[in-house]
């Protein structure tokens, strides 16, 4: 008989990797003592990913996630799966938890929690709930730009651009963008929607 699965629960790990930096890492842990025999299983918990050293600085059993990216197309801008609430926890895995099934399970795992706990896309559709019979309002005269910051900056509005988050002008409405810096010395870019936010909900 498949050993049954007790509770199964994402978990994340933070580390810092540089004085300005950190590294978080995600798994999803199934709790069984049936299956604490399976080499796959460390102490009766079951990763969702192979645990490796990467140097990430989380110690021998961290490891960086490797989701796979969205790609925009003509035909559908996003072919991320829509975020759903995770689904009920398994009661028994598809395949008999052996070491020789360890990738079916994996695999099988990831597909599971996709919508959900594994659904870390940033490229996702967000509902705007603002008031439709608003006044536009539009601001023509740019904040200044550091010059060391040009290029990043820059390239990150091309990103937005491509995604369909920002329009090229003209357009209704026209916010001033604030370049503050990172600790890290990055710029982040940051938008003024003190006019918008009246009309808001």
């Amino acid at each position: 008989m498949p050993p049954e699965a007790n509770i199964a629960m994402a978990t994340k790990r933070t580390s810092r990797t540089t004085k300005f930096t950190t590294k978080m890492t995600q798994a999803l842990t199934v709790e069984s003592e049936a299956m604490a025999k399976i080499p796959l299983l460390k102490q009766g918990r079951m990763t969702a990913r192979p645990m490796q050293d990467n140097g990430a600085g989380c110690g021998p059993r961290c490891i960086t996630a490797n989701h796979p990216k969205c790609h925009i197309t003509h035909t559908s801008p996003f072919n991320c799966p829509r975020p759903q609430t995770p689904p009920q926890k398994p009661t028994q895995p598809p395949f008999i938890a052996t070491e020789a099934n360890q990738q079916h399970l994996q695999t099988w795992l990831l597909k599971y929690y996709r919508s959900s706990t594994f659904n870390t896309c940033e490229q996702q559709h967000l509902p705007l709930m603002a008031d439709a019979n608003a006044e536009p309002v539009t601001h023509h005269t740019p904040i200044p730009v550091p010059l060391h910051w040009e290029s990043d900056v820059k390239a990150g509005l091309d990103h937005d651009v491509s995604l369909g988050v920002l329009e090229l002008v003209p357009v209704p409405w026209c916010h001033h963008m604030v370049i503050r810096a990172k600790k890290n010395g990055k710029p982040r870019r940051t938008v003024d929607f003190q006019a918008f936010k009246f009309h808001t909900t």
